[in-house]
């Protein structure tokens, strides 16, 4: 019981809970992308997804979701992080040489 109490002296008292409505889910990318640039850092992989779900129909975000769920939980179940599979992804893909080594770093991916 005291880690309950802990875990609802936080959220009451440390977090803050915001509710923003918008007219569509465009804008609510954008919003969600700039608040969290702002306060802690999203990493590459919440980026590319906003980035992707931003260029998509709003008709077709159930079924995106679900696609993106089933990938990255494939590769979770292969203990493979999505983020370094990108990371691979983009090296054996695209030409890299124009950073040191050639060798892609995680934090340059995006």
């Amino acid at each position: 019981m005291p880690q309950l109490k802990k875990f609802v002296y936080f959220l009451l008292m440390v977090t803050s809970f915001i509710r923003i409505e918008t007219h569509d889910i465009t804008d609510a990318l954008k919003i969600f992308e700039t608040i969290n640039q702002r306060g802690k850092g999203l990493d590459s992989m919440d980026l590319l997804k906003n980035m992707v779900f931003c260029q998509v129909d709003r008709s077709k975000f159930k079924e995106l979701n679900m696609n993106w769920k089933e990938i990255t939980r494939a590769l979770e179940s292969i203990e493979e992080k999505p983020l370094r599979f990108l990371r691979y992804f983009i090296m054996a893909n695209y030409n890299t040489s124009a950073v040191k080594d050639g060798i892609l770093r995680e934090d340059q991916i995006i």
